[in-house]
C-alpha cells in the first residue's frame, strides 16, 4: 500500500504490479479510529490468546495473532462507531493466514446483539454470508498472495447503533487455531475505496 499526500493524484495498480492509471475516488471517511490492529487499540472477543505481530505486510500493517478458544465466533474487535438504520457501509478487512484453515470478517452491532458477516476458507474465492445486522451484497475476497487476502462487503444497516464494531477471528471450534488480523475500514457507501489509515 502507497499512501499519498492530500491534493495529490493518486495512480492505480493492479494485484500483479502493473500500472492501471489514475485513480478517482469520492472523499471518504474510515469510521475505525484505529485502522491497524493492535492488542492496544483492538479488543478482545473471548480469543485463546491475541499477539502482537511484526508482518508488516503490504508495508503498513504489523497485525495481531489471533488464536480461537473453541467457538468459532471468537476473534479480536475493532473500535466501535455508530451506524445508522437505512444506511450502506462498505467494510474492508485485511487479514492473513495463521493455523486455521478458515476466516470469518463480522461486522457487530452489540446494542441490538446481531451481526452481519462473511467466512470463507482459505484458497477459496467462495464466501458464505449471515446476514442478521442488515443485507449485504458485493462480498468479495481477494488474493494478493496465497496467505493474504483483502476481504470486502457491503451491508446496508437494519438498525442503528452507537457500538458497532469489526470482528476478525479463526472461524474454526478448534482452540488454538490461528489468523492474523492486519486492520480494517469502514466507510459509508455502497462499494469500498483505498485504504484510509487512521
Amino acid at each position: 500500500i502507497q499512501t499519498a499526500a492530500a491534493n495529490t493524484p493518486r495512480i492505480e495498480y493492479a494485484t500483479d504490479g502493473s500500472l492501471k492509471g489514475l485513480l478517482i475516488e469520492s472523499n471518504r471517511t474510515n469510521l475505525i479510529t484505529y485502522s491497524a490492529a493492535s492488542v492496544a487499540n483492538w479488543a478482545n472477543a473471548s480469543a485463546l490468546s491475541r499477539t502482537d505481530s511484526n508482518e508488516n505486510a503490504l508495508g503498513v500493517f504489523d497485525g495481531v495473532i489471533v488464536a480461537g478458544n473453541g467457538s468459532d465466533w471468537q476473534g479480536t474487535n475493532s473500535p466501535s462507531f455508530t451506524t445508522t438504520n437505512g444506511v450502506a457501509y462498505s467494510v474492508t478487512a485485511w487479514i492473513k493466514k495463521g493455523t486455521s484453515p478458515n476466516f470469518s470478517v463480522r461486522l457487530r452491532d452489540n446494542t441490538a446483539a446481531s451481526e452481519t458477516r462473511v467466512e470463507g476458507a482459505w484458497g477459496s474465492s467462495s464466501l458464505t454470508t449471515v446476514q442478521n445486522a442488515g443485507a449485504i451484497s458485493n462480498q468479495s475476497i481477494t488474493y494478493i498472495t496465497d496467505t493474504l487476502a483483502v476481504v470486502s462487503f457491503t451491508v446496508t444497516r437494519n438498525s442503528t447503533s452507537n457500538s458497532t464494531y469489526i470482528r476478525i477471528g479463526p472461524y474454526t471450534n478448534t482452540s488454538g487455531e490461528t489468523i492474523i488480523a492486519l486492520g480494517a475500514q469502514v466507510e459509508v457507501g455502497g462499494f469500498p475505496t483505498s485504504y484510509i489509515p487512521t
